[in-house]
């Protein structure tokens, strides 16, 4: 029996779920077809081996088209709406995206699909609140299944009329594509959260707001989408209004250099182990750094890699941090993720003129160029970054000009807010985008290889939705999801025979 994941088979158990939609909507159970979308569309998402799918995309709008009212807006200028899927604060770019909308005194209606209610984000409602042109919509409101939610976000942007709907999406969010492919009138802007990965929606919209060029080219290349609907729009590191104090770090000495990194921890991780290589020798180049993880993931997993570390004990975890930007404001160099960066965490290192180490000879870093054209230095040899990185770590001066300098690489909300005021209004303005070469069967591999040996998220995620039916569905995939479940199991009897840490627990591993 199989006991890992082959190319061949990711894509055999995504045309599975896929045939199994149609099965269902042909047959009228319609929500079972988009539970099956979904599934698909989040198996895609996982072991990204895809970047769109025609065919799913046009089974939502078949659906669309039998279950729910086909409408024409009438619209009235200086009215948005800005559909969420979640919208957590401080999360992706819904705060960027809405402080921009209220810079342009405009009314927002904003939809929050899966969020409960208005004190689940503390900070988005209270920057609304204050706003004063705005109306809040959340899921609970909207209905208890799909068709109904889509039908309350019809009903709820009928009533409004608004000019232009704007779109930040999880990559799976099936209920807000039915409520905008049963819409016409008004534009449709997607904002390309998640652009290294599968998403549905890329037919649904009229233009895509592109934060760097490694997502525009697959937008390109791999999304059926035209330059000319390619919006450049970079973005800077949110602050919350609701200020968050520091909540410390564990004992360390007064004299050390404090090395951050930080993300989800799957972005750390590769066979080859290098992410931990490289912690390694920079805790060699002095007995005086430290370094400092926060995020989330597989406590396991990661205890596994540091455990071999000869400088183990010199860095610790600091939990899944909300002040976030109290930390790097703490720290003294920030250090990227490998093989994936960080885009929100370049962002903030900038923000708070810090130094940044990264390594990048797999993706390519958020960061690109300045207003003025200068191009942030990252590293493909880990050599030469070791020579920079003893630099900074000997050499305070040193430390602090490089870090200065980085402040130049932060897109302002005023440069921001401008940029998406005249792209909303000419469409037709473009950037001269720089071509990034993607190997994208690297990548396919990375994340098989993730799947495989670290995550297993994807057939977690779909022993989870369709529990004894995936036999059915499945058979031959039985020595695969034994052996998942075998290891998942060993990963949480590891973390009880160990201390495992909290969100707000700090200390070594």
């Amino acid at each position: 029996m199989k006991s890992k994941l082959s190319s061949e088979d990711v894509v055999a158990i995504f045309e599975r779920l896929k045939s199994e939609a149609v099965k269902y909507a042909d047959a009228g159970k319609f929500e079972d077809a988009i539970g099956y979308i979904r599934l698909a569309a989040q198996w895609a998402y996982c072991l990204n081996f895809k970047y769109y799918d025609a065919g799913l995309e046009s089974l939502i709008k078949r659906i669309a088209r039998i279950c729910l009212p086909q409408i024409k807006i009438n619209s009235e200028k200086n009215k948005f709406v800005f559909i969420n899927t979640e919208g957590h604060d401080n999360r992706g770019l819904t705060q960027q995206y809405l402080r921009a909308i209220m810079a342009q005194n405009t009314e927002i209606l904003y939809i929050s699909v899966e969020g409960y209610n208005s004190t689940e984000d503390t900070d988005i409602q209270y920057e609304l609140n204050s706003y004063g042109k705005a109306t809040t919509l959340y899921g609970a409101q909207l209905g208890k299944d799909n068709i109904s939610k889509s039908k309350g976000i019809i009903e709820a942007i009928k009533n409004y009329n608004p000019e232009k709907i704007i779109l930040h999406l999880m990559p799976w969010d099936t209920v807000s594509l039915l409520a905008i492919g049963s819409i016409d009138g008004p534009l449709k802007y997607n904002i390309n959260l998640t652009d290294h990965a599968f998403w549905l929606g890329a037919s649904f919209i009229d233009y895509n707001f592109e934060f760097r060029p490694f997502g525009r080219t697959i937008s390109i290349e791999k999304r059926e989408m035209k330059d000319r609907n390619l919006l450049h729009l970079p973005y800077y590191p949110v602050f919350p209004k609701v200020a968050t104090g520091f909540k410390g770090f564990p004992e360390l000495p007064e004299r050390c250099i404090k090395i951050f990194t930080g993300g989800s921890f799957y972005k750390m991780l590769d066979n080859e182990g290098t992410f931990f290589r490289i912690m390694d020798s920079l805790l060699s180049i002095s007995p005086y750094v430290f370094i400092l993880i926060a995020g989330s993931g597989s406590m396991g997993t990661m205890r596994k890699n540091i455990e071999v570390l000869h400088n183990k004990n010199r860095i610790l975890y600091i939990g899944d941090r909300k002040d976030i930007n109290e930390v790097f404001r703490h720290c003294d160099i920030f250090l990227d993720t490998y093989p994936i960066q960080g885009g929100l965490m370049e962002g903030f290192a900038c923000a708070n003129s810090k130094p940044i180490l990264m390594y990048s000879d797999f993706s390519k870093p958020i960061i690109n160029r300045s207003e003025k054209g200068d191009k942030f230095q990252a590293y493909s040899d880990i050599d030469n970054m070791l020579k920079y990185a003893k630099k900074l770590i000997l050499d305070e001066t040193f430390r602090r000009q490089e870090g200065d300098r980085n402040r130049q690489f932060v897109y302002t909300p005023d440069i921001f807010n401008s940029n998406f005021a005249r792209l909303i209004s000419d469409t037709q303005l473009h950037v001269d985008w720089e071509y990034v070469d993607i190997n994208y069967s690297k990548w396919r591999k990375h994340y098989l290889e993730l799947e495989n040996q670290y995550l297993h998220s994807g057939i977690k995620l779909v022993i989870n939705k369709l529990r004894l039916k995936v036999f059915s569905l499945f058979p031959q995939y039985i020595g695969i999801f034994i052996a998942t479940t075998y290891k998942v199991l060993l990963e949480i009897l590891s973390s009880w025979s160990k201390r495992t840490f909290s969100n707000d627990l700090e200390g070594s591993w």
